[in-house]
């Protein structure tokens, strides 16, 4: 009888602190939710911000670049980079310009590594990611949503 007792009295804290663990994660979870929530309203006012014209610039900055390569981004970015209110079109084609630089530093590595083969490989893959990539970052743009590729390095800051 006494082993019931001492069972009953060991349950009791545990369930206490299963709602307690319960309680904290409820509450964590609710913060979550409220930081996602306020990432979608500033998301939301940010691409309000951006006017149809500077979006449309800013799609081409990465459109144009799948097929010119870094010259088109490079030539929005010297128009729109003097301007204060082309903000948000001069950090899109620097970031397609820094990403564009990035495929010429891997395509060049690639260059080197058809020596063992390997290069013709990666030359096609590289060449397809540019291009989902810039899609992607495209119509991010449109949307007035400021894209940053993934594997870049930001030379430009």
């Amino acid at each position: 009888m006494s082993d019931l007792n001492l069972n009953k009295e060991s349950e009791q804290p545990d369930s206490q602190s299963l709602a307690a663990q319960a309680q904290a994660a409820g509450e964590a979870a609710e913060r979550v939710i409220a930081e996602d929530a306020a990432r979608a309203a500033a998301q939301n006012t940010a691409s309000a911000a951006v006017s149809a014209d500077d979006a449309n610039l800013a799609m081409l900055a990465h459109l144009l670049s799948i097929v010119f390569g870094f010259i088109a981004p490079l030539i929005i970015w010297m128009i729109s980079k003097d301007q204060p209110q082309k903000g948000f079109v001069a950090d899109q084609a620097k970031e397609a310009l820094n990403f564009q630089i990035t495929v010429i530093i891997a395509l060049c590595i690639a260059g080197v590594l058809m020596v063992v083969f390997i290069g013709i490989l990666l030359v096609p893959m590289i060449l397809v990611v540019n291009f989902v990539l810039c899609i992607l970052a495209g119509l991010k743009a449109r949307e007035g949503v400021a894209y940053r590729y993934p594997f870049t390095l930001r030379l430009l800051k």
